[in-house]
């Protein structure tokens, strides 16, 4: 995957976004709004809760966790490895609550991939 390869720091982010959104079944649209306080470890998976989905959008039914595994033996899919790598890039910024700070997250991945 190019996003491996590359250099810029811009391939972290997409390759992040890809692993979670993948991992988590969801739209890019929610994947980039996950916040840090969103995050659980239990066990041997990352788990992380939506604030709210489609089939809840009052937020009325319990938070269930959508569980995150690693993937030791393929760990250009792991999705745990590939957050670590954005991280460890992209330091986290106290004044925003989001992984993915900033405003159109959405947009900035498609100029990545349209690349």
């Amino acid at each position: 995957m190019q996003c491996l390869r590359s250099k810029d720091r811009e391939a972290s982010f997409a390759h992040a976004v890809l692993t979670t959104c993948w991992n988590l079944m969801c739209r890019v649209g929610n994947g980039v709004g996950v916040s840090y306080e969103h995050f659980e470890w239990k066990e041997d998976s990352l788990c992380i809760y939506f604030a709210h989905m489609k089939n809840d959008q009052e937020g009325e039914q319990d938070r269930l966790p959508r569980h995150v595994y690693p993937n030791p033996i393929h760990p250009e899919i792991c999705p745990v490895t590939s957050l670590a790598i954005y991280l460890v890039c992209n330091p986290k910024d106290s004044t925003q609550p989001g992984i993915f700070p900033g405003s159109n997250q959405e947009s900035r991945y498609r100029k990545i991939l349209n690349k």
